[in-house]
């Protein structure tokens, strides 16, 4: 099997997600689900982060307050990724591809995250 097959778990990304939000508080997922389903009533946030990923960044942008919010959250999670589970990506490079919408890259980041984890699992999403 290639690794061209492999794709994200949902439930673990969302486990994921959840332990990097923690120190913001619960509001922060609560506001980005809302924002989420009010454009996308059938997919969960995994399915737009890695189908959508513009749009993505927009609410969270929006949920946050602001792109420079945004890129500061996902520079947390590049340090959490760090000195959790050893895994460095160039947050920039995330920032880019989710501003521009590469769903290639952004499954990239995931799998390489979720093989760190060892949480990898084959799926259909």
């Amino acid at each position: 099997m290639n690794e061209q097959e492999f794709h994200p778990d949902p439930e673990k990304l969302d486990f994921f997600l959840r332990q990097v939000v923690r120190p913001l508080g619960p509001g922060l997922m609560a506001l980005m689900i809302r924002h989420l389903k009010k454009e996308f009533k059938d997919m969960n946030w995994i399915q737009v982060l890695l189908e959508h990923p513009s749009k993505f960044y927009e609410l969270l942008s929006i949920s946050l307050g602001g792109d420079e919010r945004a890129d500061l959250f996902i520079k947390m999670i590049s340090a959490y990724l760090l000195t959790e589970f050893r895994v460095y990506f160039d947050a920039e490079e995330l920032i880019a591809s989710l501003r521009s919408g590469s769903k290639n890259y952004v499954k990239k980041f995931f799998m390489e995250v979720l093989k760190a984890m060892g949480e990898i699992r084959v799926v259909k999403l």
